[in-house]
C-alpha cells in the first residue's frame, strides 16, 4: 500500500485550463517538497481509479479545488467536495480563469491563479499549505518519535509494564524492581517455535520444534510470530519486553522501527475500525504512520487477541487478518491464550509457545530475586525445596550429589526411569524420587507459571510459608493487596462486614464480566463504568483500584489481571449451582466443545470447592472434556468411575449417533474424552484378548468395478479380498512397537528403518496412527501376518479404490457429491469452501458413520492419507524396495479439501517420509500373496 499524500488536487479532467493548472500546481508543490495527489501521477495502470480517488480524498489534509467552467456540473468533482468536507480537510478553491465558484463551495475564500496576481497568490497558497500541514522537518519528526518512545517506556499506567518494572530485570537500565534488581534470564521460560504451515505443505517429517531461551532472540530470528501460552505465562510481559527493547534501540538509532503496542482487549468500541485504533496508540506519531510504514519503521505488537469481546469478534477478527495483509510488516507480534488460538483467531504467523518454567528456571529466578548474601540465598533455597515437595525430594538430590551426579540436575527432574548403568544408591532412590515428583501436593508445577510464581514469592517473602493450592494462593495475594492499601491509607480501613461486602461485590462484578449482557456465550474483560457502579459503590471501586485489584477509566472497569477476574468468578459457582445453575447454561449444547472463556474459572472453582468430585460431576454434564482435564490436573483419575461412569454409555453411543449429535466437532470432543479415559470399547479399534490388533475385516467381493476417472476411467476385475473397516489406530500400532517390532530384524528385511520411533502428534488410542512411513507400515503388516497366520499387507491402489467407491464408480464413498459434515477434512478453505467444519487434526476412527462405503468401510475420505503398495510412476510395481520411488497415497486427510478426498484422487509420498497427515489400513488376501 503506497503512502497517500496530504494534499489532494481536484479538477475537471475535460477542462483544458483546469487540467493545465492542476499539472502546474502538482509540479510546483513537488519542487517545494510537498507531496500531492494528482490522478495522472498517483493512479497506476490496472488500479481501480474510483477507489484510489476516494482514498486520496479521505486521507488528505488539504484539498486544492481547481475551478474551471466545467467544475460546475461534474458529479465526481461534487463528490470530492463532499468527501473532503466529511473528513474535515481544508478546501481551498483556486480559479483557473474568470468565473464564479461552484455553489457547493461558494462560501469559501478562494484564490485566482491567473493573470497578474497569479504569483503573489501562489505564495499565499504556499504559506497556507505549509502552516496547515504538520511540520515534517527531520528535526520535528525525530522529536515526536523521541517523545513517543519515552512515553512508552515510562507509562506506569500499563499493568503489564508496571509488572515488568517491579519483578523483572531492568531493560536497558530503565526499570528497577522495588526491592532488588533481577537478571532478565531469571524468569525466562523455554520457548518452542513452530513454523506456520499451509494445508498443502508437508509438515516437518520429524515434528521437531525449535527451542529458544530468550524471547527477544526468538523474535529477531523468526520475525512474524504469535506468542501463545497459558494464563499468566507471561505473554503480555514478553510483548512488553520486546516493545521496551525496541524502544531503546529506536531512541539510539533514528532508522530503527517504532514499536506500537496495540492492546486488543481495550479495543471495545464496536464502531471503531482497527486501523483507527492502531493510530490512536501512536499518540503524536499518528500523522506519521504512512511515512513510517513506507520507511519500514513500524513494529506492530498486538496484545490479547483472545480478549476481543465475543459479541464483536465476527466484525473485528476479519479486520485483524485484513490489517496484517494490508500492512505486511517485516516484523509483527501477536499474543493469545493457547487454548483459544484456533479457528477464526488463527493468523498466518509462526507460533512461539511459552513453556512452563522448569525447576532449573524456578531455582535461578528465586536466587536472583532474593539476592546474593548467605541469608537470602538460604531463603531462596528453602522456598525452592518447599515448592518442589519438601525435605524428602531435597534429601534425594543430596544423595545424587554425594554419588557424583551433581551435573545431572536436569535429569533429576525429568527422567522417568533411572538408567540401569547408573550404580549405587541412585538406582535405589529412583522410585522414591518419582513418588516425590508425582506428589499432587507439590507446587513446582504451579511455580512453572510466571504470574503464580510471582504471587508465591510475594507471599513467601511476607509469611515465610506458602498456601497449598492456586485458589489459596490467590486468596492470600488478594488479602495482601487489601492489607497493603489499608496500611498505606488508614482511612481506608475496612471492617469485616465491609470486607465481606467487598468480596461479594467483586464476585458479582467478576461474574458479570464473564457473561455477555445478552447471552452466556462468551467472556469479556471490560465492563462499562455505569454497570459496575450499579454493582459496587463508587468508594469500593476506587478502593479496589488503589489496591491494584481493578483498573478504572472514565468509561470502563476491568480486573488488573484476567486471572483475578477468574479467581473471583470461581468463588460464585457453588452458590449458583445450589440455585439451579447447570453446566449447560454456561457451555451451551450447540457449541460446548469450543473454548468460551469459562475454562480457567472452572479450574479454579474445582480447586475452591471442598468436594471437587461433586463439582466435576456437575461439569461433566455440560463439558465432559473440560471435566476430564480438571480431574487429570488434580490427580483425581483414580476416581474416574465415581466421576464419570454415569455418562459412559451415553458418551459411547454419542460418538456414532449423528441424529442426536449432528455436529462432528461434538462427536470428536466426546471421542477424545473416551480415549483419555480408556473407555472407547468399540470393536475394530483396539486389541483382542491376545493383545493383538482387533481388526474388523470386511469382504470385498470378486468382480468388476469402475476404476479411475475421466478419460482414464476403465472397468477392472479384482479377486476377492478383505479390508480393515478402519485405518490402523495408535493402540494397534503400538502393540507392534511394544512387541519389539523395531528390534526384530525379521520384519525389516529389505526395508529402511529409522533410528528413532515415530513421534505422533496425536496419541489418543482410538485415532488413526500417523507420522509413519511406508516401510514402517510394511513391517507392521509382516509382524501381524506372522502373529495371526493371515497374509496381511497394504492395499494396492486398485483394491483401495474399489473398497472406497464400490462397483458403480461413486465419486465419494457415500455418493457423487460432497456433503458437509461427512468427512474429517478442512471444509473452510476459501478457494474451495464446501461447509463450516474443520477439526484441524485427526479424529477417532468411525465418528463419521454416514460416510461408509458400499462395502461398509469407514474413514476412506479424510482423517489420514493412507499408504498403498503401488509406485507412483510404475503403478504395476507393488513390491517394497529401497529405491526413492514415491508410493501412492489415497483418501486425503484432516487438512485437505473436498477435491482431495474423492475416491479417485491419488497423491504420492517418498517412502521414507513421515507426515502428520499419513497413516495406513490393511487388506488380507486369499489365497495368500506375500511380499516377504
Amino acid at each position: 500500500m503506497s503512502e497517500i499524500p496530504p494534499v489532494f488536487i481536484s479538477y475537471a479532467r475535460d477542462a483544458a485550463s483546469g487540467q493545465a493548472l492542476a499539472r502546474e500546481l502538482y509540479q510546483r508543490l513537488k519542487d517545494e517538497n510537498i507531496p500531492a495527489f494528482l490522478d495522472e501521477h498517483r493512479i497506476r495502470l490496472g488500479q481501480r481509479w474510483i477507489r484510489r480517488l476516494s482514498d486520496g480524498v479521505e486521507h488528505c489534509k488539504i484539498m486544492i479545488s481547481v475551478v474551471s467552467p466545467a467544475s460546475h456540473d461534474r458529479p465526481w468533482v461534487e463528490k470530492e467536495y463532499i468527501m473532503a468536507s466529511r473528513v474535515e480537510a481544508l478546501i481551498i478553491p483556486v480559479l483557473a480563469s474568470e468565473g464564479d465558484l461552484p455553489f457547493q463551495i461558494c462560501d469559501l475564500q478562494g484564490l485566482a491563479l491567473f493573470g497578474e496576481a497569479k504569483e503573489s497568490n501562489w505564495l499565499s497558497l504556499l504559506d497556507e499549505i505549509r502552516s496547515t500541514l504538520p511540520d515534517t522537518s527531520p528535526e520535528k519528526q525525530r522529536q515526536a518519535e523521541t517523545d513517543y518512545l519515552n512515553k512508552l517506556l515510562q507509562d506506569n499506567d500499563d499493568r503489564a509494564l508496571a509488572f515488568a518494572s517491579k519483578v523483572y530485570a531492568p531493560l536497558a537500565g530503565e526499570y528497577r524492581k522495588e526491592r532488588k534488581r533481577v537478571a532478565v534470564a531469571a524468569m525466562s521460560p523455554r520457548l518452542r517455535h513452530l513454523k506456520q504451515t499451509r494445508y498443502d505443505e508437508p509438515l516437518d517429517p520429524q515434528g521437531e520444534c525449535t527451542e529458544h531461551d530468550d524471547i527477544i532472540a526468538a523474535f529477531r530470528q523468526h520475525k512474524r510470530l504469535v506468542i501463545l501460552g497459558e494464563p499468566g505465562a507471561g505473554k503480555t510481559f514478553s510483548l512488553w519486553r520486546i516493545a521496551a527493547e525496541q524502544a531503546q534501540l529506536a531512541l539510539s538509532d533514528g532508522e530503527q522501527a517504532i514499536p506500537v503496542v496495540i492492546p486488543l482487549n481495550r479495543w471495545d468500541d464496536p464502531a471503531l475500525l482497527l486501523h483507527d485504533f492502531v493510530l490512536s496508540q501512536l499518540d503524536g506519531l499518528a500523522e506519521s504512520f504512512d511515512t513510517l510504514y513506507q520507511a519500514k519503521r513500524i513494529l506492530p505488537l498486538f496484545d490479547a487477541l483472545n480478549e476481543i469481546p465475543f459479541d464483536q469478534r465476527e466484525a473485528k477478527l476479519p479486520q485483524v487478518r485484513e490489517w496484517l495483509k494490508n500492512y505486511p510488516c517485516e516484523e509483527v507480534l501477536l499474543t493469545c491464550r493457547k487454548r483459544d488460538y484456533r479457528g477464526p483467531l488463527e493468523q498466518e504467523l509462526d507460533r512461539l509457545t511459552i513453556e512452563p518454567l522448569d525447576p532449573q528456571r524456578v531455582y535461578d529466578f528465586l536466587h536472583n530475586y532474593f539476592g546474593g548474601d548467605a541469608a537470602e540465598s538460604d531463603m531462596a533455597d528453602k522456598l525452592f525445596w518447599q515448592l518442589a515437595g519438601g525435605d524428602g525430594i531435597r534429601k534425594i538430590w543430596e544423595k545424587w550429589k554425594s554419588e557424583g551426579y551433581q551435573e545431572h540436575w536436569e535429569d533429576f527432574w525429568t527422567l522417568k526411569e533411572i538408567p540401569e548403568e547408573w550404580k549405587g544408591e541412585i538406582l535405589l532412590e529412583g522410585s522414591a524420587r518419582r513418588a516425590c515428583l508425582d506428589d499432587p501436593r507439590s507446587m513446582i508445577k504451579l511455580a512453572g507459571n510466571p504470574y503464580l510464581l510471582y504471587l508465591m514469592v510475594e507471599i513467601y517473602y511476607k509469611h515465610q510459608q506458602l498456601p497449598e493450592s492456586r485458589i489459596e494462593l490467590f486468596g492470600e495475594f488478594v488479602e495482601d493487596l487489601i492489607y497493603r492499601e489499608t496500611e498505606a491509607r488508614p482511612e481506608n480501613h475496612y471492617s469485616k462486614a465491609d470486607r465481606d461486602t467487598l468480596q461479594n461485590d467483586l464476585e458479582e462484578l467478576a461474574w458479570q464480566l464473564q457473561c455477555l449482557t445478552d447471552s452466556m456465550k462468551g467472556v469479556r474483560t471490560i465492563l462499562s463504568r455505569e454497570i459496575a457502579e450499579d454493582i459496587m459503590p463508587l468508594a469500593s471501586l476506587e478502593f479496589s483500584e488503589a489496591a491494584s485489584l481493578l483498573d478504572l477509566t472514565k468509561d470502563n472497569v476491568r480486573f488488573s489481571h484476567q486471572l483475578l477476574q477468574e479467581f473471583f468468578t470461581a468463588q460464585s459457582f457453588g452458590e449458583r449451582i445450589k440455585n439451579g445453575l447447570k453446566a449447560s447454561d454456561l457451555w451451551l449444547p450447540k457449541n460446548w466443545w469450543e473454548p468460551n472463556g469459562w475454562e480457567e474459572a472452572a479450574k479454579l472453582a474445582a480447586d475452591y470447592e471442598s468436594n471437587p468430585l461433586i463439582f466435576l460431576i456437575w461439569l461433566a454434564e455440560g463439558n465432559p472434556k473440560l471435566a476430564f482435564e480438571i480431574a487429570r490436573d488434580q490427580n483425581l483419575l483414580d476416581q474416574k468411575e465415581a466421576l464419570f461412569s454415569s455418562y459412559k454409555a451415553v458418551w459411547q453411543a454419542a460418538i456414532t449417533d449423528v441424529r442426536n449429535y449432528p455436529h462432528p466437532h461434538e462427536r470428536h470432543a466426546i471421542s477424545t474424552t473416551l480415549a483419555w479415559l480408556d473407555w472407547d470399547e468399540r470393536s475394530g479399534i483396539g486389541l483382542n484378548e491376545l493383545g493383538l490388533p482387533d481388526i474388523h475385516w470386511l469382504e470385498v467381493s470378486a468382480g468388476e468395478f469402475i476404476y479411475g476417472e475421466k478419460e482414464e476411467q476403465q472397468a477392472l476385475s479384482l479377486d476377492a479380498f478383505e479390508v480393515s473397516r478402519f485405518p490402523v489406530t495408535n493402540r494397534q500400532f503400538h502393540a507392534f512397537v511394544d512387541a519389539g517390532g523395531y528390534e526384530n530384524e525379521q520384519w525389516w528385511e529389505g526395508l529402511q528403518k529409522e533410528d528413532e520411533l515415530p513421534k505422533h502428534r496425536w496419541k489418543e488410542s482410538n485415532r488413526p496412527v500417523e507420522n509413519v512411513d511406508f516401510y514402517e507400515a510394511i513391517a507392521f503388516c509382516r509382524w501381524l501376518s506372522v502373529e495371526t497366520g493371515k497374509d496381511i499387507r497394504l492395499p494396492t491402489e486398485q483394491q483401495w479404490e474399489k473398497a472406497a467407491r464400490g462397483t458403480q464408480g461413486k465419486e465419494y464413498p457415500w455418493g457423487d457429491e460432497y456433503i458437509s459434515g461427512y468427512a474429517n477434512i478442512n471444509e473452510t478453505w476459501n478457494h474451495k469452501k464446501v461447509g463450516e467444519f474443520n477439526i484441524d487434526e485427526t479424529c477417532a476412527i468411525g465418528v463419521y458413520p454416514l460416510a461408509k462405503s458400499p462395502f461398509e468401510v469407514m474413514d476412506m475420505s479424510g482423517n489420514v492419507w493412507e499408504w498403498c503398495l503401488n509406485k507412483q510412476s510404475e503403478t504395476a510395481m507393488v513390491t517394497p524396495d529401497l529405491s526413492d520411488d514415491s508410493r501412492v497415497v489415497r483418501g486425503s486427510s484432516w487438512g485437505f479439501d473436498s477435491q482431495d478426498c474423492r475416491a479417485t484422487c491419488r497423491s504420492f509420498k517418498l517412502p521414507q517420509h513421515r507426515y502428520y497427515h499419513l497413516g495406513f489400513r490393511l487388506v488380507c488376501c486369499f489365497p495368500p500373496v506375500s511380499d516377504h
